[in-house]
């Protein structure tokens, strides 16, 4: 198994234990009628319950890039049904164009 993946299922339960850090507090000063509800009024959290949900709020969306960076360099490591066939059909032309282009 690459490091990359790895290190982001380290991530994914780094997010999992920051949404349970923040939970709590938050649905203690909030109260859960509001974090159940509709949220129709705005509502923020303040002081450590607002600064922890601002900080798992910070690091869901650096998840999303980093996970998205991890796919790009290690998907290219397993190869495609039909990626040889179709590297080929890319590179073949340009090696030899004497069999795709008209000589004048």
């Amino acid at each position: 198994m690459p490091v990359e993946i790895k290190v982001l299922g380290f991530a994914a339960v780094l997010q999992f234990v920051q949404f349970v850090l923040m939970a709590v507090p938050v649905n203690v000063q909030l109260g859960p009628a509001y974090t159940g509800g509709s949220r129709d009024e705005e509502k923020r959290a303040t002081g450590v319950a607002g600064r922890l949900k601002r900080a798992m709020e910070n690091h869901f969306e650096g998840l999303i890039l980093f996970t998205i960076a991890v796919i790009v360099v290690v998907r290219p490591q397993r190869p495609v049904p039909g990626s040889i066939s179709l590297r080929a059909s890319f590179i073949f032309p340009r090696m030899h164009p004497e069999f795709f282009w008209c000589a004048h």
